[in-house]
């Protein structure tokens, strides 16, 4: 049977996993004192280091806290012994994203344990959390504006809940134009997006996202390497359809791509010339040589012709000769 003073957090919800693991902290500490809190992370922790925290008394107060980050791979009778000498008052807890199951004393300690678990949230519950934060700030979010925030960010916790406290900053409620124009989408979704603009041919439309990434305070070199990626990418789809392969889920399971990228680029990859290919990344070696030899300039500064040279790319890539 679980003990009433033994607990485990775990789950692939990062965020909330810490956030309650926070909570939990400051509520003791506010109540019991923070000379009664032991935070221990479990790599490289000896087992009779932490008997002796847990066999410790509370000092002046009714509780003392433990918490062990991650769960430790000890014997089943060294668990036992360990849950045995478990002082009364001492409240302990495991906080562990994953947790392996195959060992005998970890499943020794999740029979004792009693165990929260933080999924990952999607849909409805996702959409009411990010309505729940909004509204705590006394700020509305419309629909579609909620919609392009999770389409700039994804279901990350962490990440929403950083660009939301920038979104509610003088505002009573949020549109479509303040997330457009605030939040700094994804590096997925930079490519997702980057990569149909130009696997559509739309150089203009792949100049101003870029331009606006850059205005967003992004990273040139970062999107230098998401452009050299997406090249690597549609070179390899645009030699499996010349070999005949036309099937997105073929392509990305030989290759290790994701689907949804082979997918965006096969319309492109269906029109372009190998050999066009071939010009294409003979040109763009000599740039990024380029860049690396110091011919071109590209420091914190100064990213000048680092831009230049993105816009070229994306202009070149847009432009393919076509079958």
């Amino acid at each position: 049977m679980p003990l009433k003073n033994v607990f485990l957090f775990t789950g692939e919800n990062a965020f909330a996993l810490r956030k309650e693991r926070y909570a939990w902290i400051k509520r003791f500490i506010e109540k019991h004192g923070f000379e009664n809190l032991r935070c221990l992370d479990v790599e490289g922790l000896p087992y009779r280091s932490l008997l002796d925290d847990v066999s410790m008394a509370p000092f002046i107060a009714e509780k003392r806290l433990v918490v062990v980050d991650g769960v430790p791979r000890w014997t089943e009778e060294e668990v036992e012994n360990l849950l045995l000498y478990l002082h009364p008052q001492v409240v302990l807890l495991f906080v562990s994203a994953k947790v392996d199951r195959r060992g005998a004393g970890v499943r020794a300690l999740l029979k004792h344990t009693q165990c929260q678990t933080f999924p990952i949230l999607n849909g409805a519950k996702l959409n009411s959390w990010i309505d729940g934060v909004v509204r705590s700030h006394g700020v509305n979010i419309l629909r579609d504006a909620r919609e392009r925030l999770l389409e700039f960010v994804g279901t990350d916790q962490g990440m929403l809940y950083q660009e939301i406290q920038k979104l509610v900053l003088g505002r009573k409620e949020i549109k479509v134009s303040d997330v457009d124009r605030i939040v700094v989408p994804s590096r997925e979704w930079v490519i997702w997006h980057l990569t149909n603009v130009v696997a559509r041919g739309e150089s203009r439309e792949a100049i101003l996202y870029a331009e606006k990434l850059r205005m967003g305070g992004h990273d040139p070199s970062r999107l230098w390497n998401i452009l050299l990626n997406m090249l690597r990418q549609l070179t390899t789809v645009v030699a499996e359809v010349e070999e005949g392969c036309n099937q997105a889920r073929d392509i990305a399971e030989a290759h290790d791509m994701h689907p949804f990228a082979v997918q965006s680029l096969l319309p492109l990859a269906r029109r372009v010339r190998l050999c066009s290919m071939r010009r294409l990344i003979d040109r763009v070696v000599e740039m990024d040589h380029a860049l690396k030899t110091g011919a071109l300039r590209a420091t914190a500064d100064d990213s000048t012709e680092l831009y230049a040279l993105i816009d070229q790319c994306l202009l070149a890539i847009s432009s393919l000769e076509r079958r």
